[in-house]
């Protein structure tokens, strides 16, 4: 690519950017706060060291998905145990025994 393409192609993407920031900037808003989010994702992309993490984790993400799924499996495997050894030793009552006027302050 010539540097004129480059710096059209730049000044497109840069472009969308920004209204794409300005528009979650308007939708933070008026409509919900969830949506300033977007701009953390902003801070963070210029700081180094979360620079330096996403590309760790990019970098191991076969590792990472695995060592997720052994997780997984690890937790399934102790949900079987816990469920055979003390299967029916628990009464957590009935949803018909709650008083709704009870004093518990949520």
């Amino acid at each position: 690519k010539t540097a004129g393409q480059f710096c059209a192609f730049w000044g497109k993407t840069q472009l969308a950017y920004i209204v794409v920031y300005i528009l979650f900037s308007a939708l933070g808003v008026f409509l919900s706060k969830y949506f300033f989010a977007f701009h953390l994702f902003d801070i963070a992309s210029h700081v180094k060291t979360v620079g330096f993490v996403i590309l760790a984790v990019q970098n191991n993400i076969l590792k990472l998905g695995a060592a997720f799924l052994l997780l997984m499996l690890m937790i399934y495997a102790l949900m079987l145990v816990g469920q055979s050894g003390y299967s029916g030793q628990y009464d957590f009552g009935s949803p018909t025994q709650c008083d709704p006027d009870s004093s518990i302050v949520y």
